[in-house]
């Protein structure tokens, strides 16, 4: 038996190459990708989205407790909030990313919240 964090890391690489796929279709739909990293090369575990005009965003990752996939959407911070969660896919802890282009282009909506910005790096 898999010990929680070989399961873990497995999870991380599997999760990577299909945010990484999802991220290229994007790309090639005319959006910009960006990632919360200086390094591309590490596992990602979710990406922000942005139109190209750079004034429209969302966030698609996944989340490991419980697991499931998210497309959230920001929103003017508040005191209370700072995102609105779009869509979610539930899943064990082996589910596949099942969100589509079509799936993310109508929550590009979001406001781009500039506090942010030093930490992006386009991918």
């Amino acid at each position: 038996m898999k010990s929680y964090f070989e399961a873990y890391k497995e999870r991380l690489i599997r999760n990577d190459a299909e945010l990484r796929s999802l991220a290229e279709s994007l790309k090639n739909s005319g959006y910009e990708i960006f990632i919360y990293c200086s390094d591309n090369n590490k596992l990602l575990s979710g990406f922000k989205v942005f139109d190209s005009t750079l004034t429209k965003s969302c966030y698609v990752s996944f989340n490991e407790v419980p697991y499931r996939w998210t497309v959230s959407i920001p929103i003017k911070p508040s005191k209370n909030d700072s995102s609105y969660t779009a869509k979610t896919s539930f899943g064990g802890e082996n589910s596949c990313l099942d969100f589509t282009v079509e799936d993310i282009a109508p929550c590009v909506i979001g406001f781009v919240d500039e506090r942010f910005d030093n930490l992006l790096t386009k991918i």
